[in-house]
């Protein structure tokens, strides 16, 4: 009998080879600069700029300079 192991509750559907979201020292409601999430996502801040324009995926927010803040 085989068994298979349940899905983990933090997994999210990302595109194919992207690594997991699950950073160590992650606090939660911090607004990150578009730097910082590119490279824990291992994504180039362009990318991340790109997939804003495409698919609207955008930043959680804004500064009053308008530099993107994601949450």
């Amino acid at each position: 009998m085989s068994v298979e192991p349940e899905p983990s509750a933090t997994a999210t559907s990302l595109p194919s080879g992207l690594p997991s979201t699950r950073f160590s020292g992650f606090e939660p409601g911090v607004a990150l600069p578009i730097s910082v999430v590119a490279t824990r996502l291992g994504l180039s801040q362009a990318t991340l700029r790109t997939w804003q324009q495409r698919y609207g995926l955008a930043p959680t927010g804004a500064t009053a300079g308008g530099h993107r803040r994601y949450s």
